[in-house]
């Protein structure tokens, strides 16, 4: 959902002080979507985002149109009705969703502009908001990396704020500060994670096509400059032309990187996969057979965070069911780790 979090993100910033930003805050039994789901509403009467599956967007938009709204507002919705006027009907909602509502004007614009900017520096940020009903903007304050962005943040500073070190990260939604007796929104937003491929023969193309629509940001690296055009990689975001005798000269694979090596050429698989060991990293996939990465590693035992064969076991056959199952793989382990979560008391 990153990159979809992103492209909203930016049509927030360009609003104008005509439009409200709605965010579920709190969730209590079952809805369609959890804490932390956003939605744009224009006063042009275009929406961008979703909420629900139309349960609860149209009486939003009646409310912003009759100018029913204080500048921010948490209103409950009731999803529980069983009957057929009931707005949880066969909607997938079974319970109380409160969604908090803010007028887009420069403070807020400003707010998540600055997360925004965080997210492309590949910094994960998270939101502490004040919840509270009026005409004025709600006070928060981001952390990102080391340090505490203060906006219209007034008073004392809860302790655990400066304290927080995102691991493991707090879940979204709305707690009791018990420190301050008030009540906060907590909301992490998090960068596209950065998938990084080796090689770029022809089966790398419809797995760049699949992964595209994911949250990754995909780099396509090779040493054969032909293989590396816009042609064949328009979807991914960078290309990169490496040396054939020296891979990691230009290219800093990070921790959090998620690689594949599949340049189908054995030499230089053993050198990039030998290269990668060097690094802490999650996940290495490596196409080939489990006698091909035990050959690549020279007899030495392959550590669990390389997967191969790379990809779930589905019997795939070909580049295209073969891709499907590396994404399948991809989707699986991103979203494990992104579950490993804290309940904030």
């Amino acid at each position: 959902m990153a990159k979809l979090m992103n492209s909203l993100l930016a049509k927030i910033v360009q609003a104008n002080s005509e439009d409200y930003v709605a965010t579920i805050v709190h969730v209590e039994g079952s809805s369609y979507r959890k804490e932390g789901a956003m939605m744009l509403f224009q006063s042009n009467g275009n929406r961008h985002g979703i909420l629900s599956v139309g349960c609860l967007e149209e009486d939003i938009s009646t409310r912003i149109e009759s100018e029913q709204l204080e500048d921010a507002e948490v209103l409950p919705f009731d999803m529980r009705a069983e009957d057929d006027l009931g707005w949880g009907m066969n909607s997938g909602c079974n319970g109380i969703i409160y969604v908090l509502i803010e007028r887009c004007c420069k403070q807020v614009r400003k707010g998540y502009e600055q997360i925004l900017s965080e997210l492309k520096l590949g910094k994960e940020v998270t939101l502490f908001k004040r919840i509270t009903a009026g005409k004025a903007p709600l006070k928060h304050i981001l952390h990102s990396g080391d340090r505490l962005i203060l906006n219209n943040w007034q008073g004392e500073i809860p302790s655990f704020v400066t304290a927080y070190n995102s691991e493991p990260p707090l879940k979204n939604g709305r707690f009791i500060n018990v420190e301050l007796n008030e009540t906060l929104y907590v909301q992490t937003f998090r960068p596209l994670k950065r998938l990084v491929i080796f090689g770029a023969g022809d089966d790398v193309i419809p797995l760049v096509q699949l992964v595209a629509k994911l949250d990754f940001y995909i780099l396509v690296v090779d040493w054969r400059e032909a293989l590396l055009t816009d042609t064949r990689f328009s979807e991914a975001n960078e290309k990169m032309l490496i040396k054939k005798d020296d891979l990691f000269a230009n290219l800093d694979v990070q921790d959090d990187d998620f690689v594949i090596i599949m340049t189908h050429q054995f030499q230089q698989d053993q050198l990039i996969l030998k290269g990668l060991l060097k690094k802490q990293l999650g996940y290495i996939g490596v196409l080939g057979s489990k006698n091909r990465t035990a050959r690549l590693l020279e007899g030495a035992s392959v550590p669990g965070f390389v997967y191969s064969p790379i990809g779930e076991m589905i019997k795939a056959e070909g580049p295209d069911e073969i891709a499907i199952s590396i994404v399948a793989q991809l989707i699986k382990f991103k979203n494990t780790e992104l579950k490993k979560v804290t309940f904030y008391q």
